[in-house]
């Protein structure tokens, strides 16, 4: 049976076992999970403390007049990998429809600036650490499969100040941030559980990466006898956690990262998808084969969203729980003629792609929802920049509830996280402006390029992504044209102000800074460089500031101890 049937079959029996399986499969995967309150607990140990007096969990389940006090938020931070801005149609496309991701984010509120590293393991290391990659050694290139390398284990990571607030904390999906020693992996930095990958990509249905297995749970391989489309096992995963945790005497912290829509590693299909996505009519009616298949690709990450939506609604905690929503980086360019795990995604009307400092490399697609009794709903746009390294502070003032709350311990939690990160969460709830004034998007003396926005402008130099100057240009959606753009008018859209996808004032990043008027031109066609003299000192100044703060790149080469084959056909962290 190939992997398709297998898959197929799998769906099958998913449907009709998944309601008696769901709350037990994902506790037997862990060997971490926390216990829960009520009758499966054994007798000998006691009535936890959190526990109402019947058994059931004090988790925010039952309404705040049930408890007489409130309970800290639960939290679902999705990031997915790839994504471009373009690629969910709140912004616009009519394209790929993801309404369950419109939903969402016209229910809560959109982040309209929010901007990401330009490529995976430094925007990684952004979100979890709150600090800007080029000071800690992480910017550059992600790490690939047998380099021996990671985060550096100093750097305090996100699940461990939520630990500290009293949350359980959980992992699915891609890691990305080391994986040559089991020091480095995500159940040894601040997560209880960790379901997924450690490496950088998978094939969608063999969970290899290269030639070997990579699938874990905490520190064990994980090996699976069914072959379920990466995307949908991994949400059901999630769905799993979320009613088990529901049950439980803690508020959760839920770290969910899946491939999709990054190109697969199969080396005769980088665009994986499922017959089920592949086949739905609006995925059909897209004629370009390539955007078809990412489009699907987009399908199983919107059923993901909807999946994990159903599961905080069914577990009775729509009240009191946060979804945060956004990209690792903007879309990539499939180099042509060449093995490219890189899928057709769409930064349209933005600049350039992944691995450049325009915008469309580094500003995503993101929202927030929900909130304790829905306290981030309003289907409002948070019009001000805001960067990766903002969400740990943002995300642990979130979690402040000031009649549960001990303050001095909560205050100081977040007044020593040690970040370059600003806490937007009351800016976020009352549309006020933003406390970010100055965004260093990247400084790499490695590869001679630096990109930063400080008020309305922006300065960005040297920037080719893989040598390819189409990088650096306006690449509409494939299979759109002037004529047939795809796009339909929203208040989500960015508005170019000029004519898009047309250069007014030449930039060369190669040769020169380059600088904008991102309110006036978010686009980034007319190069006032030559225009602006006294605006590009100005920000040149704050780059030498934040230049000062370098440290240079953690890079090392392919280690061959790596190799699969030395292990079984798994990567396993190799060096311990």
């Amino acid at each position: 049976m190939d992997p398709r049937q297998l898959h197929l079959y799998n769906n099958i029996i998913w449907e009709v076992v998944a309601a008696c399986v769901l709350i037990s499969a994902l506790p037997a995967l862990s060997k971490h999970a926390a216990p829960d309150c009520g009758a499966a607990r054994p007798a000998a140990s006691g009535q936890d403390p959190h526990c109402a007096a019947d058994g059931a969990a004090d988790n925010g389940q039952r309404s705040p007049d049930q408890h007489n006090h409130p309970i800290r938020p639960n939290i679902v931070l999705i990031l997915l990998d790839d994504m471009g801005f373009n690629d969910v149609s709140f912004r616009g496309s009519t394209q790929i429809p993801t309404p369950r991701i419109d939903r969402l984010a016209r229910e809560g509120i959109i982040l309209h600036r929010m901007y990401a590293h330009c490529t995976c393991s430094p925007s990684r290391s952004a979100l979890l650490t709150g600090k800007h990659p080029f000071t800690i050694g992480m910017q550059g290139q992600p790490i690939k499969p047998g380099e021996p390398w990671g985060l550096p284990l100093q750097h305090k990571l996100l699940p461990e100040y939520m630990r500290r607030l009293g949350y359980s904390t959980h992992m699915i999906g891609k890691w990305h941030l080391g994986d040559h020693r089991t020091a480095y992996l995500p159940h040894k930095r601040g997560f209880d559980t960790f379901w997924g990958t450690p490496g950088g990509a998978l094939d969608y249905y063999s969970y290899t990466m290269i030639e070997g297995y990579n699938m874990y749970n905490g520190s064990d391989v994980l090996r699976l006898n069914e072959s379920t489309y990466v995307t949908d096992l991994f949400a059901h995963w999630a769905q799993a956690l979320i009613q088990e945790r529901a049950a439980a005497q803690k508020p959760f912290f839920l770290y969910f990262a899946p491939n999709g829509p990054r190109g697969s590693l199969n080396r005769t299909d980088t665009l994986q998808t499922a017959p089920k996505y592949l086949n739905r009519p609006s995925v059909q009616a897209i004629a370009h084969p390539e955007r078809r298949k990412y489009a699907a690709m987009m399908q199983a990450v919107d059923d993901a969203v909807g999946t994990i939506h159903d599961a905080i609604s069914d577990a009775g905690i729509l009240h009191n729980t946060i979804v945060w929503f956004l990209s690792d980086n903007g879309g990539p360019l499939p180099q042509p003629g060449t093995f490219s795990i890189v899928a057709p995604a769409s930064n349209w009307p933005l600049r350039g792609v992944k691995q450049t400092l325009f915008e469309g490399g580094v500003r995503v697609a993101a929202f927030v929802w929900g909130g304790p009794y829905n306290a981030v709903a309003g289907g409002s746009l948070y019009d001000h920049p805001m960067h990766l390294t903002d969400l740990l502070p943002t995300l642990v003032a979130s979690t402040h509830v000031p009649e549960l709350a001990d303050e001095h311990h909560d205050n100081y939690i977040l007044a020593n996280t040690s970040t370059h990160g600003y806490n937007h969460w009351d800016y976020i709830l009352t549309g006020r402006a933003g406390p970010r004034h100055v965004t260093p998007l990247d400084i790499n003396h490695n590869e001679s390029r630096f990109g930063l926005i400080a008020g309305r402008y922006k300065v960005v130099t040297g920037n080719y992504s893989n040598g390819s100057r189409e990088s650096n240009k306006w690449i509409r959606p494939f299979g759109t044209s002037d004529a047939d753009p795809q796009q339909i008018e929203t208040r989500e859209r960015v508005h170019c102000h000029h004519p898009e996808g047309r250069e007014q004032a030449p930039c060369s990043p190669e040769k020169e800074v380059c600088l904008f008027d991102l309110l006036d031109d978010p686009c980034e066609t007319n190069n006032l460089a030559g225009a602006r003299p006294e605006v590009l000192e100005e920000l040149m100044e704050h780059v030498r500031r934040w230049n000062a703060s370098y440290h240079p790149v953690i890079w090392l080469d392919v280690d061959p101890g790596s190799d699969p084959a030395l292990h079984g056909g798994v990567w396993r962290p190799w060096k311990d």
